[in-house]
């Protein structure tokens, strides 16, 4: 049986974050088709993103229902009312970007991985996990969200951004680092007098300007940063 080591729930909720931008940009088209001339309409019925092509049935069928209108040039029609296509055209490309984006993440600890495919060539030890990762399953936006009328729903399993152990070892180690940091504690040592010996286990970041410094223990040491990307090189 599998054994979680960390559930990345920044991560999750940041992606989360930007699947919700497509139901943004869903909801200004809806508003601009109203602006348009078409009433009664839902984030739903425009879902597959084709806005222009909406836009155009809708008022061609109206048009068609006068028979002071119907005979008229259809562009010459939406003249008369002061219709257009400009904003749907802009919201529908960006709405697109987000119904045609791909979003691959591997069977089972992805970050990691990511993390050797992007960082092989710079740190040794991380080519072979590079050459052998697990399979990858590719998503896009329907796998997620769920919109009915005009609310949606975000459905992102958890399990894509859960760090699981690949050996015992990783979690031995783990408990010995929480060990040593408990002795420290309980002799009042400072925070950055053992930080270097746990430098092999912890996320320490030491970065110039516009970096993110981060020492692997918090002052108190009642939090542990563990660098996940170090310990699933553990065997």
């Amino acid at each position: 049986m599998r054994k979680k080591m960390y559930y990345q729930e920044k991560e999750r909720n940041d992606f989360i974050k930007k699947l919700e931008g497509a139901f943004d940009v869903l909801w200004k088209a809806k508003n601009e088709l109203n602006e348009q001339g078409i009433p009664k309409i839902t984030c739903e019925d425009i879902r597959d993103g084709n806005f222009q092509a909406y836009f155009e049935k809708y008022h061609k069928n109206e048009q068609s229902k006068s028979q002071i209108t119907k005979n008229i040039i259809y562009g010459k029609y939406l003249e008369l009312y002061g219709y257009n296509t400009e904003e749907l055209s802009k919201l529908e490309s960006s709405y697109k970007s987000y119904l045609n984006k791909e979003h691959s993440f591997y069977a089972i600890n992805h970050s990691f991985y990511n993390y050797c495919e992007t960082f092989w060539r710079q740190i040794a030890g991380l080519k072979e996990y590079a050459d052998n990762p697990p399979k990858k399953k590719v998503f896009k936006l329907f796998d997620f969200m769920t919109i009915k009328g005009n609310d949606f729903t975000l459905d992102v399993p958890k399990e894509l951004f859960t760090l699981y152990a690949t050996n015992k070892k990783q979690l031995e180690t783990m408990e010995l680092v929480k060990e040593y940091v408990g002795v420290a504690k309980k002799l009042n040592l400072a925070a950055e007098s053992i930080v270097e010996p746990l430098s092999s286990y912890l996320d320490v970041r030491k970065g110039g300007w516009g970096s993110v410094n981060n020492v692997g223990i918090s002052e108190d040491l009642d939090r542990i940063d563990f660098d996940y990307n170090k310990i699933l090189t553990i065997r």
